[in-house]
């Protein structure tokens, strides 16, 4: 895997979420916590499939990857390919 030919993109998406009441709370108040939370994550395209974006934070030299994050597509709500690497000294960094 040649990190100089995967895309970086960034993907946001809808999240589900687990909502950690500090207290109970009866099921009628549930619309208070009932919001779309979308989130996003810039990283390395290492796969693509027809129904997931797999990216990588960080890209080893040997080929080893850290930091997977696999999102389905179905909730994907856009895509963006990085075309510029700016803040990119000696290699380091995206």
């Amino acid at each position: 895997m040649e990190k100089d030919k995967l895309k970086i993109v960034e993907i946001c998406w809808l999240d589900a979420q687990l909502q950690m009441l500090d207290s109970l709370r009866h099921y009628t108040e549930i619309d208070d916590f009932c919001k779309e939370v979308y989130c996003s994550i810039v990283g390395y395209l290492i796969k693509e499939t027809e129904k997931v974006y797999v990216l990588a934070k960080e890209i080893w030299d040997d080929g080893s990857v850290k930091y997977i994050h696999i999102i389905p597509k179905c909730l994907v709500k856009n895509i963006i390919e990085l075309k510029e690497k700016k803040g990119v000294k000696d290699g380091m960094g995206l």
